[in-house]
């Protein structure tokens, strides 16, 4: 750009001379007339004289404008290429532009997905929690069902420990059985059947609940002579009063009277109840007597 303004520059100085001698040419004309032939020659040396540094400024001029004109021409070059690489620089903007839109796009699908993904898991969560609870529900009522079942068909049943009994066929063990509780007890009663479960316990079976009940209301006579007699507990309340006999044990090691009673235990004046929806002890709020160990 610059080599073209120094062109431009020095082709209107090259004009600027040509009209200074044009003007001049004007002012040093003789004022009178001369003769023919002198006319002529003067004519002719000033036409060879004249004509020399007019054409050679012609070929500089000339020569000005191809300058000019290639000037020009790398210029309208350079101008193209630039243009070139600005519309490669603009396609590859774009292309990042387009990039960053689809990037965009993708995040927004994916944030939708993953969106979606949550609720169903949400959803999913909320089913299996009720599920949960609901199959929670139904295997606590399958087991008082079953414990029900356990418990009316050992309704009627003693567990009696602490006696040894010689024999191990049911009848023997059963007639033994009638014999020491009309002796211990003073209580006559027909048992429906006996078996042994252990080398010092057996499982008496009573044709009455009430004949159950006659004995239980006699069983303080067996106190001091290591005999007992209890009702027969279903395999939940065995681990319930094992639980609660495992806390008297602590109890006692710090000093504390405690008496353990079915699904409860009294100690210090007061009564610790089972909770069978919270699985442990619970104070019942009832005043019990002073037990003795």
């Amino acid at each position: 750009m610059h080599r073209t303004v120094l062109a431009i520059k020095k082709l209107q100085q090259n004009e600027i001379y040509m009209n200074s001698e044009a003007k001049g040419s004007k002012r040093d004309k003789p004022e009178h007339d001369s003769s023919l032939e002198e006319e002529r020659q003067i004519f002719k040396s000033s036409k060879l004289v004249a004509r020399s540094p007019i054409k050679s400024q012609e070929s500089e001029e000339k020569d000005n404008m191809e300058q000019v004109k290639k000037m020009i021409a790398d210029l309208r070059l350079e101008w193209k290429k630039d243009m070139e690489k600005i519309r490669a620089d603009i396609r590859d903007v774009k292309g990042v532009i387009d990039s960053i839109e689809d990037m965009r796009r993708e995040i927004n699908q994916n944030n939708a997905e993953v969106k979606s993904i949550r609720e169903e898991v949400n959803r999913r969560g909320e089913e299996w929690a009720r599920e949960r609870e609901e199959i929670k529900e139904r295997l606590r009522k399958t087991e008082e069902r079953v414990e029900k079942i356990e418990r009316d068909k050992i309704r009627n049943n003693l567990l009696v420990s602490g006696i040894e009994i010689d024999a191990d066929d049911d009848e023997t063990v059963k007639k033994a059985l009638e014999k020491m509780i009309e002796e211990e007890l003073n209580v006559r009663v027909k048992a429906k059947k006996a078996y042994k479960i252990g080398p010092s316990k057996c499982i008496l079976e009573m044709n009455e609940w009430t004949d159950k009940v006659k004995i239980l209301k006699e069983k303080g006579r067996l106190r001091g002579k290591h005999m007992f007699i209890d009702s027969e507990l279903t395999l939940k309340e065995r681990e319930i009063q094992k639980k609660i006999r495992d806390v008297a044990r602590e109890e006692r090691k710090k000093g504390i009277r405690v008496k353990v009673r079915y699904q409860r235990l009294e100690m210090d004046g007061k009564t610790l109840e089972w909770d069978n929806k919270e699985q442990r002890l619970k104070d019942s709020g009832r005043v019990s007597g002073n037990p003795k160990n």
